[in-house]
């Protein structure tokens, strides 16, 4: 029965240990993005990253000049273009 109880206690403290790592390189991840999100360059890459190239030109909501990466408006679905009529679909 002791034996379990340190064992216990070991894999207990392992376990808050890794959840403190993960807070932290959350916490981390979190202020890299903000800093990314200050300057124009860093918007720019975090929009690439998160759309494609075929999702630019395919978005419905594609604009060479005010929305170059096709991204919905807030609280829109994603629309793509897919046939050659000009059909949108989801």
């Amino acid at each position: 029965l002791e034996r379990l109880r340190k064992e216990l206690k070991i894999v207990t403290a392992a376990t808050k240990e890794r959840q403190a790592q993960l807070e932290q390189r959350q916490l981390e991840e979190h202020k890299e993005l903000l800093a990314k999100q200050k300057t124009v360059e860093g918007v720019k890459k975090i929009n690439e990253e998160k759309y494609s190239l075929v999702q630019r030109f395919a978005s419905v909501y594609y604009d060479e000049n005010m929305n170059p990466f096709g991204a919905p408006p807030p609280g829109q679905p994603s629309l793509y273009y897919c046939d050659e009529e000009g059909k949108a679909t989801t």
